[in-house]
């Protein structure tokens, strides 16, 4: 089955990032502020990871790139994106992102959304004693599209950030899914107020009802057949870390 592609139109692009205001004094400026945001973006959804990366991705791209900018002073150097997005207002910067990424995907079937967190590697300051970065991040499958990103404080306070990510997007109809630190009643409840469905994973985090689960899943199983659980097991199996994963799958399709 092919993937449906998301066709994103640079014009489209330029015209959102407008709403961005230029924090930079205006006589240290060599390069428009529109310049250095479009390149940056196009520069991460592509695969760069570092300033000089982006920088890199710029330089082999500046003919297409002439294209809808102006880039008077050729590409920005990896030293001049650093310092913006550095200064540059995050949340604003993240609003306008998320409304943009918001109608590119407007006639696109989001499906599942995935919501979950990573610590972005190196992001720590020893000289300035600051901790790594923690970004939760909301993926679309169907549209292979980060539709918004969020930054918490550590792991531990991602119960907290995902309601405020899932506030910023429009979820209506798809599948939200998460790890177990977001089976919370107050992530379900967002989740359901926002007309989207919930898959949300159970660990121990969740003791009682982990156990509760369990004990649901054996007495149907020990009853015998029945019309509401799916007897096939479901197997996959992948090979991570050297070992191989077998994984079984039970649906109760009936409300426990």
């Amino acid at each position: 089955m092919s993937k449906k592609v998301v066709k994103i139109e640079p014009e489209f692009l330029v015209d959102f990032l407008q709403g961005v205001k230029d924090p930079r004094i205006d006589r240290t400026k060599k390069h428009e502020l529109i310049d250095i945001l479009v390149i940056a973006i196009c520069a991460v959804i592509c695969g760069a990871k570092s300033w000089v990366e982006i920088e890199d991705f710029g330089e082999a791209k500046q003919e297409w790139f002439s294209i809808y900018l102006n880039l008077e002073n050729g590409i920005p150097s990896h030293d001049t994106f650093r310092r913006l997005f550095m200064i540059l207002d995050p949340e604003k910067f993240l609003e306008v992102f998320i409304k943009w990424v918001a109608a590119v995907t407007k006639n696109t079937d989001l499906k599942q959304i995935c919501v979950d967190g990573k610590t972005l590697r190196r992001s720590f300051d020893k000289g300035r004693k600051s901790s790594a970065i923690h970004m939760l991040n909301a993926w679309s499958t169907g549209a292979s599209l980060s539709l918004g990103s969020m930054i918490s404080d550590g792991k531990g306070n991602e119960i907290k950030t995902i309601p405020k990510l899932l506030d910023l997007l429009d979820i209506k109809g798809s599948l939200v899914s998460t790890d177990a630190m977001g089976c919370q009643k107050e992530i379900a409840k967002k989740i359901i107020s926002k007309e989207a469905d919930y898959l949300l994973a159970l660990k121990g985090n969740q003791a009682k009802l982990e156990e509760r689960v369990k004990e649901k899943f054996d007495s149907i199983s020990k009853s015998g057949p029945k019309p509401f659980l799916i007897d096939e097991y479901v197997e996959e199996g992948d090979k991570k870390h050297g070992r191989f994963e077998k994984r079984k799958c039970r649906v109760i399709t009936k409300k426990m």
